[in-house]
């Protein structure tokens, strides 16, 4: 309908009366010289991304998710890979740790039944092997979930050879997010280098430009023909240099971030795997290896805590004024601006609490553009700025927001053509539709809540966003989600999304 008005265009920062608005110390220019361009790796043959494209769904089932479960519930995810018949599972040390982060009495494997539908839950596993500093593990699945043995013959990955790995060839990686980590995701790369750490002649790390989000470690890393050569791994390529995994969304929906919620890579250098080499000395151990017991879930003593902080209405702008308000309201950005701004709002915060708002590129942390501030008040609205006079170069561009260390949100935007459409919301289902989330695809979560209202059943609402691949959630008032597609549907044009 012509005559509907779009969302963003009404998504003004929400005033309090509780607190005045939090300024924030606006971002350092960022010059050319000061985010040095990483080299870049030689572009895939297209006969071997078709080649991938067309393994991907028979690979995608050698991935399995793991669930770490508390009772009943779910308190920690990420991957493995299926090594052969009988169910044995490589995957990283920390997805299985039995710690105060991820406590847990039982670890659950759910299986891949399509690329397209979320992981089923079906077995237990026991741990079997370990090595801590390699952060590498070996679980098997042992019994279903009503405590029989498994009589099921497991279709495992081929096992390639890691050392034959080389600079520049084209690696595939297929894994569980661990936010919005509903389906498996499938993201290709180039081998970027290799770190050897002890000297010993053979590599600890793969290096790789692959795009691996948290959830992915244990996951599958793999070569052209489909043959398992890497673990998809937390730790960055270096023994000095880990990546910053923070929490900065509720993955497992319980309303408040806390341990039990999935962290997010987010560090500004080039992903880490595990050679598959490494990993085999704790497969030939688990073959005889009887089940470690790592004794009672670590449960945090309960404490009497208030409603978790959270941030929403995201307002993009090309600058703020002297009071922190937005002078426009931009769905994409040109590249070439000298600025782009977010405000938001915020409810539950702590007063004097110190915040932290930082920025990346394409997934690269820009260490020159962050802003630290203090929180003034409980509930209040806040913004932070990316300068650059010579211009934003083109790419996704991602606010990171830290409250006393823990991450909050993140919030995405594209810098290119500034191209838009819109998307009409249209709610089939009987109950109100309580939050929509659009996002970039393969950015770090699928950013806030855009949605001022309700949109009741029979109902619909407009939302403006930039054109490229996109990640779409829509949340009910219960928090369950009628829809969800991490996928990065392309949007190039007006188009609508009913909620069924």
């Amino acid at each position: 309908t012509e005559d509907a008005e779009p969302t963003l265009e009404e998504a003004e920062p929400v005033p309090t009366e509780e607190a005045e608005p939090v300024a924030v110390e606006e971002a350092e220019p960022v010059s050319v010289e000061e985010t040095p361009e990483v080299a870049p790796t030689p572009t895939p043959d297209p006969a071997d991304i078709a080649a991938m494209e067309a393994s991907a769904e028979d690979l995608s089932r050698t991935v399995v998710q793991i669930q770490l479960l508390l009772g009943n519930d779910l308190v920690c995810s990420g991957s493995g890979t299926i090594v052969d018949e009988i169910g044995t599972i490589v995957t990283n040390y920390h997805v299985v740790e039995n710690s105060e982060f991820c406590p847990h009495d039982r670890i659950g494997i759910a299986m891949t039944q399509s690329s397209s539908r979320p992981a089923e839950l079906r077995f237990e596993a026991d741990l079997l092997s370990f090595d801590a500093e390699l952060d590498l593990a070996v679980v098997r699945a042992t019994r279903t979930l009503d405590g029989q043995p498994v009589e099921e013959t497991f279709v495992p990955v081929e096992i390639g050879d890691s050392n034959l790995v080389e600079l520049g060839e084209t690696i595939q990686v297929i894994g569980y997010p661990g936010i919005g980590g509903e389906t498996v995701t499938f993201t290709t790369g180039s081998v970027s280098g290799f770190a050897d750490d002890d000297a010993d002649g053979s590599p600890e790390w793969i290096k790789t430009d692959a795009s691996i989000t948290g959830g992915n470690s244990g996951g599958l890393a793999a070569d052209v023909e489909g043959r398992f050569i890497g673990i998809p791994t937390r730790a960055g390529a270096g023994a000095d240099r880990v990546v910053d995994c923070r929490v900065i969304t509720d993955s497992n929906g319980d309303g408040g971030l806390d341990g039990a919620d999935s962290c997010v890579p987010i560090g500004g250098f080039i992903n880490g795997l595990r050679p598959l080499a490494l990993a085999l000395p704790l497969l030939e151990q688990a073959q005889t290896a009887a089940p470690i017991d790592q004794g009672p879930p670590a449960l945090d003593t309960p404490t009497e805590e208030g409603p978790p902080l959270f941030g929403d209405f995201p307002v993009w702008s090309t600058g703020v004024d002297e009071q922190g308000v937005p002078v426009d309201d931009i769905a994409a950005a040109v590249a070439g601006s000298e600025a782009v701004c977010i405000s938001w709002v915020f409810q539950n915060a702590v007063d004097g609490t110190p915040a932290l708002a930082e920025w990346t590129r394409d997934g690269e942390l820009l260490p020159n553009a962050s802003s630290e501030f203090v929180i003034i008040g409980t509930d209040g609205s806040a913004h932070s700025c990316l300068r650059d006079s010579a211009g934003l170069r083109a790419g996704t561009y991602e606010m990171i927001w830290s409250v006393d260390g823990r991450g909050i949100f993140a919030e995405a935007i594209i810098v290119g053509s500034g191209e838009t459409s819109m998307i009409e919301v249209i709610n089939l289902t009987d109950v109100a539709i309580c939050g929509v989330e659009f996002n970039p695809h393969n950015t770090l979560t699928y950013g806030l809540n855009e949605l001022m209202y309700t949109i009741e059943p029979g109902e619909s609402s407009f939302f403006e966003v930039a054109n490229g691949p996109l990640d779409t959630r829509i949340i009910d008032c219960n928090r369950d989600v009628p829809f969800v597609d991490p996928s990065g549907h392309l949007i190039d044009g007006d188009a609508y999304l009913e909620v069924v």
